[in-house]
């Protein structure tokens, strides 16, 4: 995935979760049949609950030639 692609799909998830931002993906390519070119990006942030618990929080994106199909989070 090129770098302006990266920092579009990054604009739109920071703005849907801002709790992500400033948080670098980890780009997987995945590829369906006779679907084209998928790229699933995994962005994971440590979080503190209110109680001082420590949490992993993981969202997932699926991009296809450009286009944000689904954004996928834990809680």
């Amino acid at each position: 995935m090129d770098q302006a692609l990266l920092q579009k799909v990054n604009r739109q998830v920071y703005r849907k979760f801002p709790e992500f931002r400033g948080v670098k993906p980890k780009v997987q390519a995945s590829r369906r049949a006779g679907e084209g070119q998928d790229a699933v990006l995994i962005y994971r942030r440590r979080v503190t609950t209110e109680d001082g618990q420590r949490l992993t929080r993981v969202l997932r994106v699926v991009v296809r030639n450009g286009r944000i199909l689904r954004m996928l989070t834990s809680r």
